[in-house]
């Protein structure tokens, strides 16, 4: 997912743009939410939501697969698949992110941007192509941790 301008003022619009693997279906979460295509783009206006990032590195160790995969969700929970047919009481992903390797640096990276301020749960998985959106599916991680956005800040987590 990539946005252009990466950057925008209250008022302002960006345009968001994604795409996706082997995917049969795509819902957002959040603001922006809805069943989506599994790849397009979508203008959308800033408002005064105030919001931040995650960003942060996964274990060389936990790479065991070929589309690493970060889920988030809001609060201190325990991770679950994205399942749009559970009852609204169930806990479901805010964001997925892909894991890349970067070169420059040999790491493993995932960023999650606009996030609103609070606390959040980051989860690891080597399971993420497996996760249908439309059922329930067993998905494994094998890595958790906290994080808390702040405004207009970035925060940074390792998954090891």
């Amino acid at each position: 997912m990539s946005a252009a301008p990466d950057t925008v003022a209250s008022g302002g619009s960006t345009l968001l743009t994604w795409s996706s693997s082997n995917a049969s279906s795509c819902n957002a979460t959040g603001a922006w939410s809805g069943s989506k295509p599994t790849a397009g783009s979508q203008t959308i206006t800033a408002t005064d939501t105030v919001t931040g990032s995650i960003t942060g590195s996964v274990a060389t160790s936990l790479i065991t697969c070929l589309a690493p995969s970060v889920y988030v969700y809001s609060g201190d929970v325990t991770p679950t698949d994205v399942d749009i047919t559970a009852p609204a009481s169930r806990v479901q992903p805010l964001s997925t992110a892909l894991v890349g390797f970067n070169q420059t640096t040999a790491n493993y990276n995932f960023t999650v941007g606009f996030l609103p301020v609070g606390d959040y749960t980051v989860a690891f998985t080597c399971e993420g192509q497996l996760d249908v959106a439309n059922q329930s599916n067993a998905i494994t991680f094998t890595s958790v941790t906290h994080a808390t956005v702040q405004a207009h800040l970035t925060t940074f987590v390792a998954l090891d």
